[in-house]
């Protein structure tokens, strides 16, 4: 995928896990990055499609590597706007650029 104009702020979360006073688990999310991003929605046939089955919006955020964000994982999430993005896919595009591939959160 071609570089684009990269004009929205994303926010990349990950989540650190700690005990609640009966013991159970509770999930906690951190700001780690604030990168800018182009945002392409419903690129890739194969996601286009498992958008439709299950109902899920797909978007692939386009973003400068740097070594902050060469640590993205699966298990972080990008917040866009306010919304909540689960990162499906993190595809580094050269040198350059890395490719994440989110869907948004239920």
């Amino acid at each position: 995928m071609k570089s684009a104009k990269r004009d929205t702020r994303i926010e990349i979360q990950r989540a650190s896990v700690s005990l609640d006073a009966l013991g159970g688990e509770t999930k906690t999310w951190a700001t780690v990055a604030r990168p800018w991003a182009a945002l392409h929605y419903g690129r890739g046939q194969e996601r286009r499609q498992a958008a439709a089955e299950q109902g899920q919006q797909a978007v692939t955020m386009n973003i400068l590597a740097s070594p902050l964000t060469r640590t993205i994982t699966i298990t972080d999430r990008a917040v866009v706007g306010g919304e909540v993005w689960d990162i499906v896919g993190v595809a580094p595009i050269g040198r350059r650029d890395i490719d994440l591939a989110a869907v948004r959160a239920p």
